[in-house]
C-alpha cells in the first residue's frame, strides 16, 4: 500500500456496481469454497521465480502464480508444471484493522483489460459471501480466467482468502486529525502530511463531507478571498471555516454563528464563502450547502462525518421548528447517545467537533417559537448558536463598501459564481499545510497550543470586558476564530492584511453583544413590559385613590386592583388573569415572572415558590382588596387618581 504513505494520493473507495451474467460450473468442492476464516491472514511463504512472478502454497496444497500476466493455477500431472489461468493481475495490497485489532478488512488490487488500476477494501466477513466478492471485482473491469460456481465459488475466492499476510495498515473510521499537528486526513481518501504509519481510512464514505477542488489557491485568493475584504462578516464567515481544525488543539466546546435578517441581503453569499473552502458551493442537498435539512435525519452521524469540518446549515426556516432547540443541544454536546448494538453490546458512540455557520431570515428564538408547543428558549441555546445581524445596511445588505463600479448583486453575484463554480476546495488545504508547518516551526504541539490560547485570550481581553459568564464563554469562541483567520492570513492563505481577522471577529461580537440579552436586560425588559401593560389596562383595574375612594372597572374583564402603598402603587393581580394576560403573551410562566419580580424586590409574596401572598383563612390579602391570594406587584409607576 505504498500509496497510503505518499502525501496527499488519493485512494480509490467508490462502491462498484453490481456485475451481472456470471458463468457458471463446477471448479472447487465444497469444502474448499468454505475456508475456515481462521485461515484468512496466516503467512504462508513466497516463493519468487526470478522471473517476475511470484508463488505462494495454501495451506490445503494449491500453489498459485502471480505477476503482470495475472494470477495462475499451478498444476502438476505427470511430473509436469502447468499453469491454468484464473484471473488478470490480482493482489491484497494490505491488511487492516483498528488500533484495537478489530474491523478487520483486506484492501484488494487489481488491473482491467486497459491497464487501469482499481481498489477495493472488503470487511473481513464479507468473504462469507464469495459472489458478493465476485460482483466488485467483475465490475471493475477484473478479467476472468476460469469458470466459476453459481455461488461465485472459484479460485479466485480462494487466492484472495489464502494470499499471504500484506503491509499492515491501521483502519482509521474519522477524518480530521489522524496524528495531531502532523498528519490529516481530507473526504475523498486525501491525506495532508505523513501519517506515523501506513493508515487507511474506514469510515462511511457516503456520509463524508462532498468535498472537492477547482483551480489553485491563487484563484480563490484573487476571487472570494479577495472580494471578502468589502464585508467583515464575509471575511468572519472565512475565518469560521478555519477553526474547527484547531479545536483539538485547545479546550472550546462546539458551537455556531447564526447570520439572520431580511432576504436577499447576502445571508447565503456568506455561506458559500465558507463553503468555498473546502469545496463547492453549488446548492443541493448533496454538496455542502444544502442547509439545515441535513440535520432532520441523524443529526449525530452527519455531525460525526463534520468531525474537526465547519458544517454550513444554510437557511434555519428548513429547520423543523419543534426540533430546532434539542438540535442545538445535540450539536454543541459533540458526542451522541449510548446505544446497544445488535449483539446486546454497547455500539460505537459518535463524537465530535465542528463549529457550524447558520443563516435565515428568523433569529433562533423565533424559528422555535414556531413550534407547536411553545416554550421559551434558554439561554444554553442562545449560546450554543449565537444571532449575529447579518444586514450592515439596506443599501449594502452583508457589506461595508463597495468596489468601485460595482453594484450589492453584482459582488454578491461575482463571489457566488466563484465559489459554486471557478476556484474552490484550496483554501481549506492549504490551512492545514499551514498548521502543519506552523508546529514543525515552533518545535512542536505543545508550543503551537500555547501560541493558539494566547492569541484566543489576548483578543478576548482586547474585545471583551464583561464579568458575564455566558458573554465570556462566547468571546472565547470569537476569539479563537479570530486566531485561526490571523493564522491563515500569516500563511498565505487569506489574502489579508495582519490584524484584519482580528477586526472582523470584533465587528462580528458586537453586533452579536448589542443584540444579546443578558439576564439584566431580560430582567429589565419584563419590568418595562409589565409597567407598560398596567398602564395600558388601567381600564381592567379597579383603582383606590389616596382618599380610599374605589373606581370600579364597567363593562370590562377585571384583572385586579391598584391602590396605593408606601407611597408607591400596586397591582394586586388576579392570579389566573396576571397569568393569562401578561406571562402567557410574553412566552414564559407565572413562576418565572415571578422568581424575576422576587429577585428585583418588585413582588410582594409570602409563598415565594408560587409568587403570592395569601391571606389567611377567610381574611382579605388587604382590607380593600377582595381576594384571599393576589400577585402584588410593587412600584407600579401609575398616575395620582
Amino acid at each position: 500500500m505504498s500509496n497510503l504513505k505518499t502525501k496527499e494520493k488519493t485512494a480509490p473507495g467508490a462502491k462498484p456496481e453490481a456485475a451481472k451474467g456470471i458463468d457458471s460450473a463446477p471448479s472447487v468442492s465444497p469444502a474448499a469454497a468454505a475456508i475456515n476464516l481462521e485461515t484468512l491472514f496466516e503467512n504462508n511463504p513466497w516463493t519468487d521465480m526470478g522471473d517476475g512472478t511470484r508463488r505462494f502454497t495454501t495451506d490445503y496444497g494449491k500453489t498459485f502464480s502471480t505477476g503482470h500476466g495475472g494470477v495462475f493455477l499451478v498444476e502438476t500431472r505427470d511430473g509436469k508444471e502447468s499453469l491454468k489461468p484464473v484471473c488478470g493481475p490480482l493482489w491484497v495490497s494490505g491488511d487492516i484493522e483498528n488500533e484495537k485489532g478489530e474491523d478487520q478488512r483486506r484492501a484488494i488490487k487489481w488491473r482491467d483489460r486497459n491497464g487501469r488500476e482499481h481498489e477495493h477494501v472488503f470487511r473481513r466477513d464479507e468473504f462469507l459471501d464469495p459472489k458478493a466478492v465476485l460482483r466488485v471485482l467483475l465490475s471493475g473491469g477484473l478479467h476472468i480466467g476460469q469458470a466459476v460456481t453459481a455461488q461465485g465459488g472459484s479460485e479466485i475466492h480462494n487466492f484472495l482468502l489464502q494470499y499471504p499476510q500484506a503491509e499492515k495498515i491501521t483502519g482509521v473510521d474519522r477524518l480530521g486529525w489522524w496524528d495531531l499537528g502532523k498528519c490529516f486526513a481530507l473526504p475523498g481518501g486525501v491525506v495532508i502530511g505523513e501519517p506515523p504509519e501506513p493508515m487507511l481510512f474506514t469510515g462511511d464514505r457516503e456520509s463524508a463531507p462532498r468535498y472537492g477542488e477547482k483551480g489553485t489557491l491563487e484563484d480563490w485568493r484573487q476571487s472570494v478571498g479577495t472580494d471578502a475584504r468589502n464585508s467583515w462578516r464575509l471575511m468572519f464567515a472565512l475565518c469560521v471555516g478555519v477553526t474547527p481544525p484547531l479545536m483539538p488543539f485547545c479546550k472550546e466546546e462546539n458551537g455556531g454563528f447564526h447570520f439572520y435578517g431580511q432576504s436577499s441581503k447576502g445571508k447565503s453569499t456568506l455561506a458559500r464563502a465558507l463553503c468555498s473552502l473546502w469545496g463547492t458551493a453549488e446548492d443541493g442537498q448533496d454538496n455542502e450547502m444544502g442547509g439545515w435539512e441535513n440535520t432532520a435525519n441523524g443529526v449525530e452521524a452527519f455531525a460525526a462525518s463534520h468531525n474537526q469540518f465547519p458544517m454550513v446549515l444554510d437557511e434555519i426556516s428548513r429547520a423543523d421548528p419543534n426540533k430546532v432547540v434539542d438540535l442545538l443541544y445535540k450539536l454543541g454536546n459533540g458526542r451522541g447517545k449510548g446505544r446497544m448494538n445488535r449483539n446486546l453490546g454497547l455500539a460505537k458512540t459518535h463524537a465530535w467537533q465542528t463549529m457550524f455557520l447558520s443563516t435565515g431570515e428568523r433569529r433562533t428564538e423565533e424559528q422555535a417559537a414556531l413550534a407547536i408547543r411553545r416554550a421559551p428558549v434558554q439561554d444554553g441555546a442562545l449560546i450554543r448558536l449565537v444571532n449575529i445581524p447579518a444586514v450592515v445596511s439596506d443599501a449594502l445588505g452583508v457589506f461595508d463598501e463597495l468596489p468601485e463600479g460595482l453594484t450589492v448583486d453584482a459582488l454578491a453575484g461575482r463571489i457566488n459564481k466563484a465559489a459554486k463554480a471557478e476556484a474552490y476546495g484550496t483554501a481549506g488545504p492549504a490551512f492545514i499545510r499551514g498548521v502543519i508547518e506552523e508546529v514543525a516551526s515552533l518545535g512542536g504541539v505543545e508550543a503551537f497550543r500555547e501560541r493558539l490560547e494566547h492569541d484566543r485570550a489576548e483578543w478576548k481581553r482586547k474585545h471583551c470586558d464583561s464579568t458575564d459568564s455566558k458573554i465570556l464563554r462566547v468571546a472565547s469562541r470569537f476569539g479563537l476564530v479570530a486566531a485561526a483567520g490571523e493564522l491563515a492570513i500569516i500563511r498565505g492563505v487569506f489574502p489579508w492584511a495582519p490584524g484584519d481577522a482580528n477586526k472582523a471577529a470584533a465587528a462580528c461580537f458586537t453586533a452579536w453583544l448589542d443584540n444579546f440579552q443578558t439576564d439584566a436586560k431580560k430582567e429589565d425588559e419584563i419590568l418595562g413590559r409589565l409597567d407598560d401593560f398596567v398602564l395600558s389596562s388601567a381600564d381592567h383595574f379597579d383603582k383606590v385613590s389616596d382618599t380610599l375612594k374605589v373606581e370600579h372597572v364597567s363593562g370590562r374583564p377585571l384583572y385586579g386592583f391598584i391602590i396605593p402603598e408606601g407611597g408607591e402603587h400596586a397591582a394586586y393581580f388576579i392570579p389566573s388573569e396576571f397569568g393569562r394576560w401578561f406571562c402567557e403573551p410574553l412566552g414564559m410562566n407565572q413562576r418565572e415572572v415571578c422568581s424575576v419580580l422576587l429577585k428585583r424586590e418588585r413582588l410582594k409574596a409570602n409563598d415565594k415558590r408560587r409568587g403570592v401572598l395569601k391571606a389567611k383563612s377567610g381574611e382579605r390579602v388587604h382590607r380593600l382588596v377582595p381576594l384571599g391570594r393576589a400577585v402584588v406587584v410593587l412600584g407600579i409607576p401609575f398616575p395620582q387618581a
